[in-house]
């Protein structure tokens, strides 16, 4: 009984947080002609708002933003590495296009590097949290890990349709799947971050 009711709450549950994304990316999308900074400031915004409202003593969310993981099979270091693992095959396939671009994209240097990438760490740790550690877990719990995966998968590349357009949404969608594996076998949202941060952190040179 208790666990059917857990199933039962995971929808709405899983329902609210995806809502709640999408409506963070619609503010990023909504405010960026006035400044990408606006905007990611505007995407941070609701998301940590979201998080605040939804923690386990809101009556919002009731397990909040943890997913509902009881357990980790991950310790810090594995967690780490096997997040920069992944991240290394997500920006395997443009290494090719790189190497051929040649000096041009090692020219760009640090030149605003450091606060791009603390601000890139922390949308991408958000990003994280609430898609693979909230929605994931709690379809996890509703409908099964493979569905929760392909749900979370979705909802990554949806957020990313504004920027990136139709033409990106296979792409994005395959990184949301092997992110989504990624906490699925890890038990931790930890390496999701990493590989995310990192992933992103690389597209810096391939841009």
């Amino acid at each position: 009984m208790i666990a059917s009711v857990g199933r039962t709450g995971a929808w709405p549950q899983a329902g609210r947080i995806s809502a709640l994304v999408l409506l963070a990316a619609l503010a990023r999308a909504a405010i960026e002609p006035m400044g990408e900074g606006m905007a990611t400031a505007a995407f941070a915004t609701v998301l940590l708002a979201g998080m605040v409202l939804t923690r386990p003593t809101s009556p919002l969310m009731g397990e909040g933003w943890s997913g509902g993981a009881a357990y980790s099979r991950w310790n810090t270091g594995r967690s780490l590495l096997g997040g920069l693992v992944v991240a290394a095959l997500i920006v395997a396939p443009g290494l090719p296009a790189l190497a051929g671009a040649g000096a041009g994209h090692a020219s760009r240097g640090l030149d605003g590097w450091w606060a791009w990438a603390a601000v890139t760490a922390l949308v991408a740790t958000l990003e994280e949290v609430a898609i693979r550690g909230a929605l994931q877990g709690a379809l996890t719990r509703g409908a099964g890990t493979l569905p929760a995966i392909a749900a979370g998968a979705a909802v990554f590349a949806l957020i990313h349709l504004p920027r990136y357009g139709l033409g990106g949404l296979p792409l994005d969608f395959a990184v949301g799947v092997a992110l989504g594996g990624l906490r699925a076998v890890s038990g931790r949202v930890l390496p999701c971050a990493v590989a995310h941060t990192a992933a992103d952190w690389a597209a810096w040179w391939m841009a």
